[in-house]
């Protein structure tokens, strides 16, 4: 959910997220059940990672399955560390799992995320220096905060009642 004003209702939907142009950046969705989507015969998962490829995302990092919100929060902030130290996606998601596992977490809490698109891109290419790095974390933050607000409405909309 994003400001709306009296044109704009604030969700983001496929359709909507489809027409950016991503211009080959990575998306990181930490939202529960961000990778699913309703499959249909001949076309495969419809759902928001197809919706950021045809944006023209390079790689969608996203949840398949419901993950707790704090399990969530560690896994992400291990793989901002990573890719902070210049790993590409793909090796950083990895080290992060297993951080994760090092630090006894349960499957469920480490293995919530999958990686679609290119393992080898690198949405960081130098490590950032110490005192540049909260800005990115804050924004990143407000980032991943605004998929779970939408994620939480949406499933609260699509929920029977």
């Amino acid at each position: 959910v994003l400001a709306g004003d009296g044109e704009e209702d604030g969700l983001l939907q496929p359709r909507e997220i489809a027409a950016l142009d991503l211009g080959g950046k990575a998306v990181l969705l930490s939202a529960c059940r961000s990778a699913s989507g309703q499959v249909l015969v001949g076309e495969g998962a419809l759902g928001l990672v197809r919706a950021f490829f045809r944006a023209g995302a390079t790689a969608v990092v996203a949840a398949p399955w419901p993950i707790e919100d704090q399990q969530a929060r560690a896994l992400i902030t291990a793989l901002a560390d990573e890719l902070r130290s210049g790993h590409p996606l793909g090796e950083a998601l990895t080290r992060a799992k297993r951080t994760r596992i090092a630090a006894g977490a349960p499957t469920l809490a480490w293995a919530g995320l999958q990686l679609h698109g290119d393992a080898n891109f690198r949405p960081v290419v130098q490590p950032l220096h110490p005192r540049r790095r909260w800005p990115w974390i804050a924004g990143s933050t407000a980032v991943l905060f605004i998929a779970w607000l939408a994620f939480r409405r949406l499933r609260r909309v699509s929920a029977p009642a």
